[in-house]
């Protein structure tokens, strides 16, 4: 484009070059001279208008560069602030998870420590008190030693909403273990625990177990129930049931999800002991 504008201007100097020869005798070295002339202040100017577009042109890059940059500082400040908080919320629940996992460690140190007490005096006398066959008596041992080292898991199972088949609630079965991972069945280990009156040992740990899970699914954003079975012997027993009711009491934001089961005949049957224990779970 340039090019041809040049020789745009070169053209008009030689026409102006040409009048003056021809129309204004100027003579030739005169009118060449204002033909180059010509031709020069063309270029002149153009050169002038260019560079004054060229420059308004680097003045609104410019300008614009400098407002990106602008823009891209206030991002940057709110990126900035935005890791802060992030940062802050970080710290803060790991704290809370940290203090939480604390308190959980002590208070199963705690209930170890008493379980574990009343254990072994619960089977002094049963020692004491029954006779049982080998068999039995390796049953009970098996048991015993479950309960002492904690090896007591709660198995769950999903309940489903149809048609949405959406979890809301979860079984919770009790199953202990040997040391060598094998299960004691149900079967077994019920009838031993209540041989040797250790039904409310067995729940109390199921308790444990069943709150720790809870609060793992809310920190999922897990909202769902877990049925927990109990033995009706467990509320009325007065050495266990008041370790169940303080463990409740310290966990009663979870009460909404914890759902304790016993057999309908026995609720039906229900003496006065345990009916007012259970008032006092539900107080």
């Amino acid at each position: 484009m340039t090019f041809f504008l040049f020789l745009l201007y070169m053209a008009a100097g030689g026409a102006a070059g040409f009048v003056g020869a021809t129309v204004l005798e100027l003579g030739l070295p005169i009118s060449i001279g204002a033909g180059v002339l010509t031709t020069a202040v063309l270029s002149q100017i153009h050169v002038l208008v260019s560079n004054g577009s060229s420059k308004r042109e680097i003045d609104a890059r410019m300008q614009a560069i400098e407002k990106e940059n602008r823009d891209a500082e206030r991002r940057m400040d709110v990126i900035e602030a935005r890791t802060d908080v992030v940062e802050e919320t970080v710290k803060h629940e790991l704290t809370e998870r940290r203090d939480a996992l604390v308190s959980e460690m002590k208070q199963l140190e705690s209930l170890i420590d008493r379980l574990s007490h009343s254990f072994e005096t619960r089977l002094a006398e049963t020692s004491t008190n029954k006779i049982v066959a080998p068999q039995e008596d390796a049953i009970l041992r098996d048991v015993r030693d479950a309960l002492k080292d904690g090896r007591v898991d709660l198995h769950l199972q999903p309940i489903v909403s149809l048609p949405q088949r959406r979890v809301s609630f979860y079984e919770g079965f009790t199953r202990l273990r040997r040391p060598d991972g094998s299960l004691i069945l149900p079967a077994e280990f019920l009838d031993a625990g209540r041989r040797a009156n250790l039904m409310g040992q067995i729940d109390n740990f199921t308790l444990f177990r069943c709150v720790q899970i809870v609060r793992r699914l809310a920190e999922r954003d897990r909202r769902v129930g877990v049925f927990c079975n109990i033995a009706a012997s467990s509320l009325e027993d007065s050495t266990f049931f008041p370790m169940f009711l303080e463990f409740m009491t310290e966990n009663r934001d979870l009460s909404g999800a914890v759902i304790f089961e016993i057999r309908a005949d026995r609720f039906e049957t229900r003496s006065r002991t345990m009916r007012d224990n259970m008032d006092k779970l539900t107080a």
